[in-house]
């Protein structure tokens, strides 16, 4: 049986029962996220929290937030190890949700959910891995970098990617959330760092430079000035699991691969009686 949920003592024993078998999920590391990704959920009546039971004792939980104005949902957790469970949850979206646009984020290892999604017809991206800042490293540079200014709006827009949640647009509409700075050439956005500001610990969540100028430190040099805003508090970066030379550039920039931390991204449009394909 599938149904909401908000009982928060049901919830964390499960997470509980779930730890001690080793089950890992990345949005649930610290008690932050704990707040913010699975309870905080539960009682913000556009979110949503879903138990799947079984005589009457919980045994699968899944999270999600969503925008329902931009027809758009994420994946917060999974906390399952049926496959069959998993493609219960969406085809419950898929009824409740039709048309709205569903983004997971999980371990590789979550075979059950990978599988499910896949059998939906979900798209995915390349496997990504966590590298925490462990050290500071003081990078001296001659690059123009500046807070992102409504002067620089239109360039900052023209090179943000634009297959993903966060566009631009939105993270200019969200200074509670991120911070922006930008890598000037003359008068020319030609980079920029998109960082959260809000959180125990923050995450560079997009780093970009135009391909003409790469190879010239302006990288590092965005990393020093998120870094350095960021001051004392914890940082981390998630880059693709086979992108050698980000991996490098934020090694060089202090950062540490942590070996236990991988995430699998997919995206999935939500139909209405849409089962499982053979």
């Amino acid at each position: 049986m599938i149904c909401k949920i908000n009982d928060e003592r049901e919830a964390l024993s499960l997470l509980e029962r779930f730890q001690k078998q080793g089950f890992r999920t990345p949005m649930l590391e610290t008690r932050e996220q704990i707040q913010c990704n699975l309870l905080n959920p539960m009682v913000d009546p556009k979110d949503l929290v879903l138990g799947i039971y079984r005589e009457e004792r919980l045994e699968g939980l899944f999270s999600f937030v969503t925008q329902p104005e931009e027809r758009y949902m994420e994946l917060l957790v999974a906390l399952s190890h049926d496959r069959e469970d998993c493609a219960q949850v969406l085809r419950y979206l898929g009824e409740q949700y039709p048309g709205f646009t569903l983004d997971s984020v999980f371990c590789p290892e979550q075979e059950c959910l990978s599988r499910a999604l896949e059998d939906f017809g979900a798209e995915f991206y390349p496997i990504q891995v966590r590298l925490r800042r462990e050290k500071p490293v003081t990078y001296r540079h001659n690059h123009r970098v500046v807070p992102y200014g409504e002067t620089y709006r239109a360039g900052y827009e023209a090179i943000h990617g634009k297959d993903c949640y966060w566009t631009a647009e939105r993270i200019i509409e969200a200074p509670e959330i991120f911070r922006v700075v930008l890598a000037l050439w003359g008068e020319t956005v030609v980079g920029y760092v998109d960082y959260t500001c809000c959180h125990e610990e923050n995450e560079i969540y997009d780093l970009f430079v135009r391909e003409s100028c790469r190879g010239q430190g302006i990288g590092k040099a965005l990393l020093a000035a998120a870094l350095e805003d960021n001051g004392d508090k914890p940082m981390t970066v998630m880059v693709d699991e086979d992108d050698v030379r980000a991996v490098r550039l934020c090694q060089k920039m202090g950062f540490c691969l942590v070996e236990t931390e991988r995430s699998l991204t997919t995206r999935l449009v939500l139909q209405a009686e849409r089962g499982a394909q053979p």
